[in-house]
């Protein structure tokens, strides 16, 4: 996935997660509301840590030989890779909310390319 398009799947998370600034009814941290372990292994619960652990399971997901789709992220996101295998109908849920935005905002750039502002898919810009 390119910096572009990892930008704009995180910030589809973010927009599903609906983070209120306080962790979550599990435990999870941050904008992107990782599990306290995840932000332990990736080191922050912030961007870089988000991108960080998406890279890790799309390593995980061609390591296993299944392509890494962002249905798949969507769902390994939510339920980690492994209950990504055979995932809970609420991380289904969860999974078709985020690429349902994902999809509509690639449609949305592709038919109006000024949508994208100079610098785009990079944090702080």
């Amino acid at each position: 996935m390119s910096a572009h398009l990892t930008a704009l799947f995180l910030s589809c998370i973010a927009m599903v997660e609906g983070y209120h600034g306080k962790p979550g009814r599990h435990g999870e941290l941050g904008t992107y509301q990782m599990m306290p372990e995840v932000v332990a292994e990736v080191g922050s619960a912030d961007y870089r840590g988000a991108v960080k652990h998406l890279h890790r399971l799309e390593i995980e997901f061609l390591e296993h030989d299944i392509e890494p789709s962002p249905y798949r992220l969507a769902l390994a996101w939510n339920a980690g890779f492994t209950g990504s295998l055979h995932p809970p109908a609420a991380s289904v849920d969860y999974a078709k909310r985020v690429v349902n935005l994902y999809e509509d905002c690639v449609v949305l750039e592709a038919a109006n390319p000024a949508v994208r502002p100079s610098g785009a898919g990079t944090p702080g810009k």
